[in-house]
């Protein structure tokens, strides 16, 4: 029965993108189908403590999740945090890290480097498993510090200051190539992806692509009629850079050439930039009268009450996505996907798949997509909706750790 020391920054359902619920998942189906037993660190600062968390999991790590920077409070119980426990987490984790047969970084963005990468030169066995853009971007608060500095003429001392105290914080350093030199197996969310980061592991002796997969029980495909075809919607974070406002503004124009469509937008509205999603629907006619604002909806309702309506989901992502949970989700459930070309979506997103918008800064060329789109029949796209499904299969969750099971096997 092998056992696994898995470091991770989160597990569920303390989530800040899917990953951390694909991570969770794929860890139930190692000890479900291939009899793991798992050992996972990992942190819940500035989130949830109210939780049960699994057995497996102990939040004993120090880690940093932005919500803005009113949290930056946080960051003194944090520190604190960091100095009276780094050394017993250090013992702790190192000691799993030697008596166990692999070591699994699940992406361990917004931990203290200080305390997880001496695990590393413990374990016999290091996979690491990149589903986001580390150790390319690591850790994500260097951006708030490299931001202060590149933008230091227009914000406060008071922001300089919360910058410079989480950069401390974190040790000042990211993983160097040094730092990261026993890990030699790795497994990538995409091609994209493994391109971006698999430079920065100096001994890597085997890089395979694990694709993000899906619970497809919770996910069954569904026939297209018209009520569902003159359905457009958008599901996901609710912030810019999820291109939030660029899916209103092609529904608004396709509306244009079809009175009677509607959109539904899934998505937590307790953001900021929800705010101004809100106030452009109030300020937009055409989007007033024909935006439902589900809120969020949770994972297991996501198919009946989201993806099952929608004929055609708008995936306008301005940033390089590394593999979409929320495309193949719709992909699985027999929604049209019309998707921006952005990281590892054109992966599975294909002229056979679904509509990519490959060029996102051409406004008339996107319109004319959607437009093209709305004026056609409900069965039009069926060949293209039975390719996606068929393409959603490939990517599962128990796929996904039948490949981790076979990448995390010692060399003989």
């Amino acid at each position: 029965m092998p056992r696994a020391l898995v470091i991770s920054n989160l597990h569920a359902p303390d989530v800040i993108g899917g990953y951390e619920m694909v991570a969770s998942e794929c860890m139930d189906a190692l000890e479900r189908n291939h009899g793991w037993q798992i050992a996972c660190h990992g942190a819940t600062s500035g989130r949830r403590h109210d939780y049960a968390w699994p057995e497996r999991f102990t939040p004993d790590m120090t880690g940093y999740f932005p919500r803005g920077w009113a949290h930056h409070h946080e960051l003194l119980r944090a520190n604190r945090h960091l100095r009276e426990h780094t050394p017993n987490v250090i013992a702790r984790i190192g000691a799993e890290a030697r008596a166990a047969d692999v070591t699994l970084l699940f992406n361990p963005r917004r931990l203290s480097t200080l305390q997880w990468l001496p695990a590393l030169a413990a374990s016999k066995n290091v996979v690491a498993w990149v589903s986001d853009h580390w150790p390319s971007e690591y850790p994500d608060c260097d951006k708030l510090w490299l931001a202060s500095q590149k933008e230091k003429l227009s914000y406060s001392p008071a922001v300089m200051w919360g910058a410079k105290r989480v950069r401390d914080y974190y040790g000042d350093r990211r993983p160097t190539p040094a730092d990261l030199r026993h890990i030699r197996k790795a497994a990538f969310v995409s091609e994209f992806i493994l391109k971006k980061n698999a430079p920065y592991f100096p001994n890597l002796e085997e890089a395979v692509v694990i694709r993000n997969g899906i619970d497809h029980a919770l996910f069954p495909f569904a026939e297209m009629n018209p009520e569902r075809w003159r359905t457009w919607g958008f599901c996901g974070r609710i912030s810019a850079d999820k291109g939030v406002a660029l899916a209103l503004d092609l529904f608004a124009h396709a509306a244009a050439y079809r009175p009677d469509l509607r959109f539904l937008l899934a998505g937590d509205m307790s953001t900021g930039h929800a705010a101004e999603i809100r106030k452009k629907i109030a300020g937009h006619p055409v989007l007033t009268r024909q935006v439902t604002i589900l809120g969020r909806v949770p994972r297991e309702r996501l198919a009946t009450d989201f993806y099952h309506k929608v004929g055609v989901l708008l995936f306008t992502s301005l940033w390089d996505e590394p593999f979409a949970l929320t495309v193949v989700e719709a992909m699985a459930c027999g929604s049209l996907v019309v998707a921006t070309a952005t990281g590892g979506t054109p992966e599975i997103v294909n002229e056979e798949t679904g509509v990519l918008l490959k060029d996102i800064f051409q406004a008339q060329s996107l319109k004319s997509t959607v437009e093209y789109i709305a004026k056609k029949q409900y069965d039009s796209y069926d060949e293209m909706r039975r390719h996606a499904n068929k393409a959603s299969l490939t990517v599962s969750i128990e796929a996904m750790a039948e490949k981790i099971t076979s990448l995390a096997k010692p060399h003989s």
